[in-house]
C-alpha cells in the first residue's frame, strides 16, 4: 500500500479515466489468477488427526474464521448442525496458497468388512504454508473416527459437484499417515455426472471409475429441490457388476415438463445386495439460461460463440480437465465464434472458464466432450 504521496507523483501526467483503467486492469490479473489456480492431482498425506478436540469457533466458517475461496457460494461451505468431534489436516508437497482443495464429502472404514461413518465434514480451511508444503484443515462432525482398519475419504470438486477420487489411510496412524491402495470393498465410485439441457430434453451422461457388485443405476429427478422421484433405470454395463475399469453411461430425459425453473438430478447405484450409492446432484434451470454465450461440444472439441460481436472483446477462453489441470486456451477478441479442439481422445468432462472484459462477461460450465 502506498502511504504519504498524492497519486499525481505516483503516476503523473495520467487522469482518473486512466487510472479507472490501470485499477481494472488490476483486478482483471488478481481474478484471473485465482480462476487460473489449480486443483490437487493426488492424494495428500494426513498431517494430523484427532478426536473431540478444541471448540467450534475454530472452525472454517464458524464464528468469522475464514475458509477457501472455492467453496464461496457452495453447499460445501455450511457447517453441519450437528456436534463437532474432531479435526483433520492435510499435506500437499510442493503446492502453493492458490491450490483449492477438495471437500470431503464421505468416509469409510474398512475392518474388514466396508461401512460407511456418520460423519460429516465442515469446508476446508485456507491453505496454509507450512515449509515448502501446503496444509488444509478441516473439521469434523456427528462421531469420532475409529482408529482400526483403514479410512477412506471420498474427495469432491465443489465448484463443479463431481467426485475427484477416494483416499485411504491407515486408521491407526494420527500424524504424517501416507496414502494406501484403496480397498476393494469400496462401493461404486463416480467419475463424473454432467447434465445438459438439449432440444427441449436433458440428457445425463456418468462414468464409474470402479464396481463392485453393481445392479443398475436409477435415475432421480427433482423439480422442487427437495423430494426426488425415480424416472429410469439403467443396467450395469459390466457382467456380474463388476469393474476396475472406467464405465461410461448415458440416460436421456424426454419428459422434461413445461416450465420447469430448475430440475436436479441424481443418480442411485444399487446393488444387487440391496444396498446403495448416491451421486452429487446436478442441476439445470431451463428458464434461466445463459444468454451471453452459448458453449457446446462436438468430437474433441469444445465451442463457444457468443450473442454478439464486439470491438472491444478482450479475454481469455481456458479448459480444464477432471483433475483441475489446464489443458487448453485461447484468447478473445471481436469473433463471435471460437473453436478449442484437439482435446484427448475417449469422451471426458471439461470445465470451460471465460472472462472478457470487453464483454463484461465472466462464465463457467462443465461440458463432456465426446
Amino acid at each position: 500500500m502506498l502511504t504519504g504521496k498524492p497519486v499525481k507523483n505516483f503516476l503523473p501526467g495520467y487522469n482518473c479515466l486512466f487510472l479507472a483503467r490501470y485499477a481494472f486492469v488490476i483486478c482483471f490479473m488478481l481474478c484471473s489468477s485465482h480462476l487460473f489456480s489449480q486443483y490437487p492431482t493426488s492424494c495428500a498425506t494426513v498431517n494430523s488427526r484427532a478426536n473431540s478436540n478444541g471448540q467450534t469457533n475454530s472452525c472454517p466458517n464458524v464464528g468469522g474464521t475464514q475458509y477457501a475461496a472455492n467453496f464461496t457460494g457452495t453447499s460445501y461451505a455450511t457447517v453441519p448442525a450437528s456436534s463437532k468431534t474432531g479435526n483433520i489436516s492435510f499435506t500437499y508437497a510442493s503446492a502453493t496458497t492458490s491450490l483449492r482443495p477438495f471437500a470431503i464429502t464421505m468416509v469409510w472404514q474398512t475392518n474388514p468388512t466396508t461401512t460407511v461413518l456418520p460423519i460429516s465434514f465442515g469446508p476446508a480451511s485456507l491453505p496454509v504454508v507450512s515449509g515448502s508444503n501446503i496444509v488444509v484443515s478441516y473439521c469434523f462432525y456427528g462421531s469420532n473416527m475409529p482408529s482400526l482398519g483403514t479410512l477412506s475419504f471420498q474427495l469432491t470438486n465443489p465448484e463443479t459437484n463431481t467426485v475427484w477420487g477416494i483416499c485411504s489411510f491407515d486408521a491407526t496412524c494420527t500424524s504424517n499417515c501416507t496414502v494406501l491402495a484403496n480397498p476393494s470393498l469400496l462401493p461404486v465410485l463416480f467419475g463424473y455426472f454432467d447434465a445438459n439441457e438439449t432440444n427441449n430434453a436433458v440428457q445425463l451422461k456418468w462414468a464409474t471409475e470402479q464396481e463392485m457388485n453393481v445392479k443398475g443405476f436409477d435415475i432421480e429427478r427433482s423439480t422442487d429441490d427437495s423430494s426426488f422421484t425415480s424416472i429410469g433405470f439403467v443396467v450395469s454395463s459390466n457382467p456380474q457388476g463388476f469393474s476396475d475399469a472406467q464405465t461410461a453411461y448415458v440416460y436421456k430425459d424426454d419428459v422434461l415438463p413445461a416450465g420447469v425453473a430448475t430440475a436436479s438430478y441424481r443418480i442411485r447405484e444399487e446393488d444387487i445386495d440391496g444396498r446403495y450409492t448416491y451421486s452429487p446432484v446436478q442441476s439445470i434451470r431451463p428458464d434461466k439460461k445463459n444468454t451471453a454465450v452459448r458453449i457446446w461440444a462436438t468430437d474433441r472439441q469444445v465451442n463457444i460463440l457468443f450473442n454478439d460481436n464486439s470491438a472491444n472483446g478482450k479475454g481469455r477462453i481456458a479448459v480444464y480437465d477432471e483433475r483441475g489441470r489446464m489443458v487448453a486456451g485461447k484468447n478473445t477478441g471481436a469473433s463471435r465464434q471460437y473453436c478449442i479442439g484437439g482435446l484427448p481422445a475417449g469422451g471426458s468432462i471439461y470445465y470451460v472458464h471465460i472472462i472478457d472484459s470487453g464483454r463484461s462477461l465472466s462464465y463457467a460450465k462443465a461440458i463432456y466432450v465426446p
